[in-house]
């Protein structure tokens, strides 16, 4: 008995530093995607393992059209539109802070700024 207990706890330090290095999404780095097209769709794309496969994914959730494409890796990320076109992102540890980044950077260019699309992948 004494035997068991000992391997079960090896074996508990072992695989802990494993788990506790990966992100939420089951990777060490989670990749994300936003993008928008231009019919004014947006699409997003999360807990993807590679940038590739987050490309990949947005494009297909955006019926290959999504011709603005922003790529993050374990973060938020926000996108914003104002008027004439004019459009910003930004990537922050929440999604809060993403949304508020992109409109302010919007609003330097433009005016009436709004979240058009945000997510987190981490």
């Amino acid at each position: 008995m004494h035997v068991f207990q000992s391997f079960v706890v090896g074996v508990s330090l072992m695989i802990a530093p494993v788990v506790s290095s990966a992100g939420q999404c089951g990777y060490e780095t989670c990749w994300g995607a936003l993008g928008f097209s231009s019919d004014g769709g947006t699409a997003t794309s999360v807990a993807q393992w590679s940038q590739e496969a987050a490309y990949r994914n947005l494009q297909e959730n955006c019926d290959w059209d999504c011709g603005e494409v922003r790529m993050f890796s374990n973060a938020c990320a926000a996108m914003a539109r104002g008027e004439r076109g004019s459009w910003s992102w930004a990537e922050a540890d929440s999604v809060r802070r993403a949304k508020a980044t992109a409109v302010q950077l919007c609003g330097d260019r433009t005016i009436n700024c709004k979240v058009i699309v945000a997510a987190c992948s981490r």
